[in-house]
């Protein structure tokens, strides 16, 4: 895995088990991609995760899980999309202006602004 990924990787299964996603019997399967470019990973599908395994809104951080199949989709997202309809509006638009994913960076901010310690840390530039 590249440093990008496994930032991805790290702050994505942190966040998920800061919410109650128990990973004891799970299985890494693929990154969930953005179809920006680069296609760079901002999220984890696992197979076997326990536990929650349904959307957990927070003012920061929101963990959204979903799954099909089997099949546990994983990502952080960096407001409630709950909270007020503009806000994880205001994430996606961010990001298709300047046409990349959500950064592990952020991510690592907003899990850290929760409590919640992923392991990763970024140089701010």
């Amino acid at each position: 895995m590249s440093t990008y990924e496994r930032a991805v990787f790290l702050n994505t299964a942190a966040g998920a088990a800061s919410v109650g996603v128990n990973f004891s019997n799970a299985k890494f399967d693929h990154f969930y991609r953005s179809d920006k470019p680069g296609n760079l990973p901002y999220g984890i599908y696992v197979t076997g995760a326990r536990g929650k395994t349904e959307r957990r809104h927070a003012a920061i951080g929101s963990v959204e899980l979903d799954t099909k199949k089997g099949i546990t989709q994983i990502d952080v997202d960096l407001f409630n999309p709950f909270d007020h309809p503009f806000k994880h509006r205001s994430e996606g638009k961010f990001n298709k202006k300047h046409n990349r994913p959500t950064h592990p960076g952020d991510v690592t901010r907003q899990l850290t602004a929760r409590g919640v310690s992923s392991g990763v840390s970024c140089k701010q530039n």
